[in-house]
């Protein structure tokens, strides 16, 4: 994006380190977890982060099989151009 190049896939980041995202999205409440709480709020706090933490993982994982392995109908319109 700074540089200008143009990745064969159309995404800014490649699948692999879209993956490499998904690694850390699903290990931070992991490491949350052993983290000592202050209060009672932060069971309900952490509820909440762990959905924020797996969707942004979810989405990582979608988009970077996406990217690796395009439809056949994107196929199909690339070949016709």
């Amino acid at each position: 994006m700074i540089f200008g190049v143009k990745r064969r896939d159309g995404g800014v980041l490649s699948p692999f380190i879209l993956r490499l995202g998904a690694v850390y999205f699903v290990a931070a409440p992991i490491v949350l977890w052993f983290v000592p709480d202050g209060g009672s709020w932060r069971s309900w706090w952490f509820l909440l982060e762990l959905g924020f933490y797996f969707s942004a993982a979810g989405a990582c994982v979608f988009l970077a099989n996406r990217r690796q392995h395009p439809t056949l109908i994107e196929d199909s319109a690339h070949n016709e151009a």
